[in-house]
Protein backbone atom coordinates (compact mmCIF):
# COMPACT_ATOMS: atom_id res chain seq x y z
CA UNK A 1 0.00 0.00 0.00
CA UNK A 2 3.08 2.09 0.81
CA UNK A 3 4.63 1.32 -2.42
CA UNK A 4 1.47 1.89 -4.39
CA UNK A 5 1.15 5.85 -2.62
CA UNK A 6 4.91 6.41 -3.29
CA UNK A 7 4.49 5.65 -7.03
CA UNK A 8 1.14 7.96 -6.88
CA UNK A 9 2.92 11.27 -5.02
CA UNK A 10 5.76 10.82 -7.50
CA UNK A 11 3.20 10.81 -10.47
CA UNK A 12 1.99 14.05 -8.71
CA UNK A 13 5.24 15.28 -7.92
CA UNK A 14 6.82 14.71 -11.33
CA UNK A 15 8.46 17.61 -13.40
CA UNK A 16 10.00 17.82 -16.40
CA UNK A 17 13.59 16.58 -15.71
CA UNK A 18 14.57 13.64 -14.21
CA UNK A 19 17.32 12.67 -11.50
CA UNK A 20 18.70 10.37 -9.00
CA UNK A 21 19.06 9.89 -5.32
CA UNK A 22 22.62 9.90 -4.28
CA UNK A 23 23.36 8.26 -0.77
CA UNK A 24 26.56 9.21 1.41
CA UNK A 25 27.70 8.22 4.81
CA UNK A 26 29.01 10.52 6.77
CA UNK A 27 30.82 9.92 10.66
CA UNK A 28 31.01 12.55 13.64
CA UNK A 29 34.56 10.95 14.19
CA UNK A 30 37.07 8.63 11.87
CA UNK A 31 38.90 8.22 13.83
CA UNK A 32 38.21 6.72 17.26
CA UNK A 33 39.09 4.68 20.29
CA UNK A 34 37.99 1.81 21.67
CA UNK A 35 34.74 2.70 23.60
CA UNK A 36 34.24 5.62 22.16
CA UNK A 37 30.62 6.46 20.58
CA UNK A 38 29.75 8.08 17.31
CA UNK A 39 27.10 8.96 15.05
CA UNK A 40 26.62 7.83 11.72
CA UNK A 41 24.57 10.51 9.26
CA UNK A 42 22.97 9.02 6.06
CA UNK A 43 23.12 11.90 3.52
CA UNK A 44 20.88 12.36 0.70
CA UNK A 45 20.77 14.80 -2.42
CA UNK A 46 19.77 14.92 -6.24
CA UNK A 47 22.50 17.51 -6.99
CA UNK A 48 19.92 18.72 -9.23
CA UNK A 49 17.64 22.61 -8.07
CA UNK A 50 14.84 22.34 -7.29
CA UNK A 51 14.33 18.62 -7.60
CA UNK A 52 14.36 16.98 -4.02
CA UNK A 53 14.15 13.24 -2.46
CA UNK A 54 11.18 12.06 -2.17
CA UNK A 55 12.02 9.05 -0.08
CA UNK A 56 14.66 6.11 0.65
CA UNK A 57 15.07 2.77 1.69
CA UNK A 58 17.74 0.27 2.23
CA UNK A 59 20.42 -1.35 4.73
CA UNK A 60 23.85 0.06 6.22
CA UNK A 61 26.47 -2.61 6.18
CA UNK A 62 29.74 -3.24 7.32
CA UNK A 63 32.74 -4.83 5.73
CA UNK A 64 34.49 -5.60 9.22
CA UNK A 65 32.77 -6.00 12.69
CA UNK A 66 34.71 -3.83 14.74
CA UNK A 67 31.43 -1.39 15.90
CA UNK A 68 28.47 -2.07 17.80
CA UNK A 69 25.60 -0.38 16.84
CA UNK A 70 23.36 1.07 19.34
CA UNK A 71 19.71 0.23 20.02
CA UNK A 72 16.95 2.66 19.62
CA UNK A 73 19.35 5.27 18.25
CA UNK A 74 18.22 5.31 14.92
CA UNK A 75 16.34 8.88 13.92
CA UNK A 76 14.94 9.91 10.81
CA UNK A 77 15.89 13.77 10.08
CA UNK A 78 12.60 16.49 10.54
CA UNK A 79 12.82 16.46 6.76
CA UNK A 80 11.91 12.54 6.09
CA UNK A 81 9.86 11.76 9.33
CA UNK A 82 6.90 11.26 6.76
CA UNK A 83 3.22 11.10 8.88
CA UNK A 84 0.51 8.87 9.84
CA UNK A 85 -0.69 9.12 6.52
CA UNK A 86 3.01 7.78 5.26
CA UNK A 87 5.06 6.15 8.38
CA UNK A 88 8.21 5.62 8.86
CA UNK A 89 10.13 2.13 9.26
CA UNK A 90 12.77 2.06 11.43
CA UNK A 91 14.26 -1.20 10.77
CA UNK A 92 16.84 -2.65 13.20
CA UNK A 93 20.58 -2.51 14.40
CA UNK A 94 22.68 -4.73 11.80
CA UNK A 95 26.00 -6.63 11.90
CA UNK A 96 29.69 -4.42 12.91
CA UNK A 97 27.70 -1.25 13.19
CA UNK A 98 24.90 -1.21 10.28
CA UNK A 99 21.45 -0.76 10.22
CA UNK A 100 19.09 -3.23 8.47
CA UNK A 101 15.49 -2.25 6.97
CA UNK A 102 15.02 1.32 6.89
CA UNK A 103 12.63 3.55 5.17
CA UNK A 104 11.07 6.44 4.78
CA UNK A 105 9.69 10.10 2.92
CA UNK A 106 9.85 13.29 3.06
CA UNK A 107 7.73 14.82 5.45
CA UNK A 108 6.27 17.33 3.24
CA UNK A 109 5.16 14.97 0.31
CA UNK A 110 3.32 17.56 -1.87
CA UNK A 111 5.55 20.66 -1.44
CA UNK A 112 8.36 21.23 -3.91
CA UNK A 113 11.84 21.43 -1.45
CA UNK A 114 14.56 23.92 -2.53
CA UNK A 115 17.65 21.52 -1.61
CA UNK A 116 17.78 18.86 -3.92
CA UNK A 117 21.49 20.76 -4.80
CA UNK A 118 22.77 20.18 -1.20
CA UNK A 119 23.60 17.52 1.09
CA UNK A 120 21.00 17.13 3.67
CA UNK A 121 20.61 13.89 6.64
CA UNK A 122 17.92 11.47 6.00
CA UNK A 123 18.47 9.73 9.25
CA UNK A 124 21.15 9.26 12.23
CA UNK A 125 22.39 6.42 14.56
CA UNK A 126 24.69 5.59 17.06
CA UNK A 127 27.50 3.26 16.82
CA UNK A 128 30.29 1.98 19.73
CA UNK A 129 33.57 0.85 18.73
CA UNK A 130 34.29 -1.95 20.07
CA UNK A 131 37.70 -3.43 18.67
CA UNK A 132 40.94 -2.32 16.76
CA UNK A 133 41.29 -1.30 13.08
CA UNK A 134 39.64 0.18 9.79
CA UNK A 135 35.82 -0.95 8.89
CA UNK A 136 33.98 0.93 6.14
CA UNK A 137 29.78 1.32 6.31
CA UNK A 138 28.33 1.70 2.99
CA UNK A 139 24.19 1.73 1.77
CA UNK A 140 23.04 -0.78 -0.17
CA UNK A 141 19.55 0.60 -1.86
CA UNK A 142 16.25 -1.93 -1.38
CA UNK A 143 12.56 -1.65 -0.30
CA UNK A 144 11.65 -1.24 3.26
CA UNK A 145 8.28 -0.97 4.64
CA UNK A 146 6.69 -0.35 1.45
CA UNK A 147 9.38 2.52 0.55
CA UNK A 148 12.14 2.61 -2.18
CA UNK A 149 15.15 5.00 -2.93
CA UNK A 150 13.12 7.29 -5.35
CA UNK A 151 13.46 11.18 -6.00
CA UNK A 152 10.52 13.59 -6.79
CA UNK A 153 10.92 12.64 -10.56
CA UNK A 154 11.01 9.27 -10.19
CA UNK A 155 14.66 8.55 -10.52
CA UNK A 156 15.88 5.90 -8.60
CA UNK A 157 19.51 5.45 -6.91
CA UNK A 158 22.64 7.10 -8.29
CA UNK A 159 25.67 7.24 -6.32
CA UNK A 160 26.65 6.04 -3.19
CA UNK A 161 29.37 7.25 -1.01
CA UNK A 162 30.67 5.18 2.65
CA UNK A 163 32.82 5.89 5.16
CA UNK A 164 35.60 4.57 7.12
CA UNK A 165 36.65 4.41 10.18
CA UNK A 166 39.47 3.57 12.05
CA UNK A 167 39.47 2.45 15.61
CA UNK A 168 43.12 3.30 17.22
CA UNK A 169 44.52 2.67 21.00
CA UNK A 170 43.04 5.51 22.75
CA UNK A 171 45.94 8.50 23.82
CA UNK A 172 47.51 7.23 26.86
CA UNK A 173 47.20 3.52 26.05
CA UNK A 174 49.34 4.83 22.84
CA UNK A 175 51.73 6.48 24.91
CA UNK A 176 51.76 3.15 26.96
CA UNK A 177 53.01 1.30 24.22
CA UNK A 178 55.30 3.75 22.23
CA UNK A 179 57.14 4.13 25.86
CA UNK A 180 57.39 0.16 26.32
CA UNK A 181 58.67 0.09 22.20
CA UNK A 182 61.24 2.47 23.37
CA UNK A 183 62.41 0.63 26.19
CA UNK A 184 62.71 -2.52 24.55
CA UNK A 185 64.64 -0.84 21.68
CA UNK A 186 67.16 0.31 24.28
CA UNK A 187 67.68 -2.86 25.52
CA UNK A 188 67.87 -4.89 22.42
CA UNK A 189 70.67 -2.69 22.33
CA UNK A 190 72.68 -2.97 24.80
CA UNK A 191 72.29 -7.38 24.55
CA UNK A 192 73.84 -6.04 21.11
CA UNK A 193 76.46 -4.01 22.64
CA UNK A 194 77.03 -6.67 24.75
CA UNK A 195 77.39 -9.45 22.59
CA UNK A 196 79.67 -7.12 20.59
CA UNK A 197 82.00 -6.51 23.12
CA UNK A 198 82.37 -10.13 23.95
CA UNK A 199 82.85 -10.83 20.39
CA UNK A 200 86.09 -8.53 20.42
CA UNK A 201 86.99 -9.43 23.59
Amino acid sequence: MRFLAAVLMTGVLAGTSLGVVNVRLVADDWHVWPGQETTIHIQVSTCEPGLGVYSLAGDVIASWPLLTTVRGSFAFAPEFAASVAFPRFYGEPGVGGGWAGFGSCRTGVMTVDSYGEDWVDFASYKVVCTALGCTTLTFIPKEAGGWMPLDGDGGGIGWIVGVSLCVLPEPATAALLALGGVALMRRRRRGLSADFADYTD
